[in-house]
C-alpha cells in the first residue's frame, strides 16, 4: 500500500472518528491492518457508554513504531487539520434505514456480492408451502450517524478516481459505472456506521417476503395509430426477498381474440410464433391460472398469507394493458394489480441517475441483458435481476405507483421500449 493510500485512509479515520492524536490513529490502523471500516467499527464499539474525556478505544501502545515509516510528521499534521467540505444534500437524515431482525441464514458476506439467481418453473409448490423461514427477533442497536460525517464521506467519494474506488472496494466484488459505484459506495458506508457491524446491509427491513416482476407482451403493429395491443405472453419472476434470489417462474401464451393472427413486426420483435398463440388459452382462462399458482405459493390467500407485491418496468404493464385487456375481456381488474413497485423510478431515486430502460440500467450495474429482448419471461428475469441488485444495496422496496396514481398521458412503452430515452412525466 503506498503512503498516499495510507495517508487518505488515516484523514478519512480521524474525518469519522473524530480522533486527533495521530499516533494513536496509527496504531488503530495497523492494528486492523489499513481496514477503514473495521478501524472504525472497533473505535465506535471501544467506547461503549465512557465518558468522552476518556480513551475511546482500547489501543496498545507497548510497540514502539516510526509514524515516519507510514506518513511523515509534516504530511501528518496537515491530514489533522485538513478540513473537507460536508456534501450535505445527500444522504439527509430522512433517509435513515429501518432496522430489523437479524436475518438467519443470509449467506451474503458483502455488498454486491451475487448468491446463484435462479430456480426456475421446476419449483415444487408443496416444498414452497412449507417454507417458514422466519425472522428472528433479535434486533442489533442502532447508532445515530451524524450528517458531518457521512457529509465528509460522501465528499470524499466524489472526488475518488476510479483507481481510488478499486482500492476502498477491494474488501468486495463490485461493478457498475463510476456514479453508480460511488452512490454504492455512500449507501454501505452510512449503513455501515449506522449499524456498526461488517455485514450492515443484512440489517435493512423490507416491507415484503417476495416480489413478483411481470412483464407483458401484447399484439402490436409497426408505426399504426389506435392498434388494439392485446395481451399475449404472461409471465412472472418471484424473488424471495430474504434470500435475495429468484425461487420461481411462470409463464404462459395468451390467444388474442381481436386481431388472432400475428402480424409479422409483432413476431420479429418479440419471437412468440403464430402457432404457440393458436395453442393458447385464452386471456381469461391465463388470469386464472395465474391466480391458482399464486395462491398455491400462499400469495394471494387472506389466511396464512405471505406478503408479496407485483413489480414492473414502468407503469406501462398495468395501467396499458392490463387494464385494457380486462376491458376488452369483460372482467373486473384485479384488486392485486392496484399498487406495484415500479423498479424503473425506484432505481433513478435509489442511485440518483435519470430513468432509463433494462439495457441501461444493467449496464449502469455492470451487467448485461440475459436471453433475448422483448421476450416476456427473459425480460421480466432480467428486471428481477435489477430488483435483486437494489436489495443487495439496501433500497428498501415498497409501493410507489398504483392504477390510480400513474399518469394515464405518460409516455406509453412502444415496439421501441429498449431505447432507454423515455422520459416520465409525473
Amino acid at each position: 500500500m503506498s503512503n498516499e493510500s495510507r495517508e487518505q485512509i488515516l484523514s478519512d479515520f480521524q474525518d469519522c472518528t473524530g480522533l486527533e492524536n495521530v499516533e494513536e490513529c496509527i496504531a488503530i490502523l495497523q492494528q486492523h491492518e489499513w481496514s477503514l471500516m473495521d478501524a472504525i467499527q472497533a473505535v465506535h464499539e471501544g467506547i461503549g457508554g465512557i465518558n468522552d474525556n476518556e480513551s475511546t478505544v482500547p489501543v496498545q501502545h507497548t510497540t514502539n513504531y516510526s509514524t515516519s515509516s507510514i506518513v511523515n510528521n509534516t504530511t501528518n499534521q496537515n491530514i489533522s487539520n485538513n478540513k473537507r467540505q460536508s456534501d450535505s444534500n445527500e444522504f439527509d437524515d430522512t433517509d435513515q434505514p429501518r432496522i430489523i431482525k437479524t436475518i438467519p441464514g443470509n449467506q451474503r458476506i458483502a455488498i454486491g456480492t451475487h448468491p446463484t439467481a435462479e430456480n426456475t418453473s421446476g419449483t415444487d409448490a408443496n416444498s414452497f408451502l412449507t417454507e417458514e423461514q422466519r425472522l428472528s427477533k433479535q434486533k442489533p442497536m442502532i447508532h445515530q450517524v451524524s450528517q458531518k460525517t457521512i457529509g465528509k464521506f460522501s465528499a470524499r467519494i466524489n472526488q475518488m478516481t476510479s483507481e481510488q474506488l478499486d482500492f476502498y472496494f477491494s474488501f468486495t466484488i463490485i461493478s457498475g459505472d463510476m456514479d453508480i459505484r460511488r452512490i454504492r459506495l455512500k449507501h454501505y458506508y452510512k449503513y455501515e456506521l449506522t449499524f456498526q457491524c461488517k455485514n450492515p446491509l443484512t440489517m435493512i427491513e423490507q416491507q415484503f417476503e417476495y416480489i413478483a416482476v411481470v412483464d407483458f407482451e401484447a399484439t402490436c403493429e409497426d408505426q399504426q395509430d389506435n392498434y388494439q395491443n392485446e395481451i399475449i405472453e404472461f409471465p412472472i419472476v418471484l424473488i424471495n426477498v430474504q434470500q435475495q434470489t429468484i425461487v420461481d417462474k411462470f409463464q404462459s401464451y395468451c390467444r388474442p381474440i381481436i386481431n388472432p393472427i400475428l402480424s409479422k413486426f409483432c413476431t420479429d420483435l418479440t419471437g412468440i410464433e403464430q402457432h404457440q398463440v393458436d395453442s393458447a388459452p385464452t386471456f381469461v382462462e391465463v388470469l386464472h391460472n395465474v391466480e391458482t399458482w399464486l395462491n398455491e405459493r400462499k400469495l394471494l390467500l387472506p389466511a396464512n398469507k405471505h406478503t408479496f407485491a407485483f413489480a414492473t418496468d414502468g407503469p406501462w404493464d398495468f395501467t396499458k394493458f392490463l387494464q385494457l385487456q380486462c376491458q376488452l375481456s369483460s372482467i373486473p381488474y384485479p384488486q392485486w394489480a392496484t399498487e406495484w413497485i415500479d423498479l424503473r423510478k425506484e432505481f433513478a431515486h435509489f442511485y440518483s441517475v435519470k430513468r432509463c430502460g433494462i439495457n441501461k440500467m444493467l449496464a449502469k450495474l455492470g451487467l448485461t441483458f440475459d436471453g433475448r429482448p422483448h421476450s416476456g419471461i427473459d425480460d421480466a428475469t432480467n428486471i428481477a435481476r435489477i430488483g435483486l441488485e437494489l436489495l443487495k444495496d439496501g433500497c428498501i422496496l415498497s409501493f410507489n405507483d398504483s392504477i390510480h396514481s400513474s399518469d394515464p398521458k405518460s409516455t406509453p412503452r412502444n415496439n421501441n421500449n429498449y431505447d432507454d430515452s423515455i422520459v416520465f412525466k409525473n
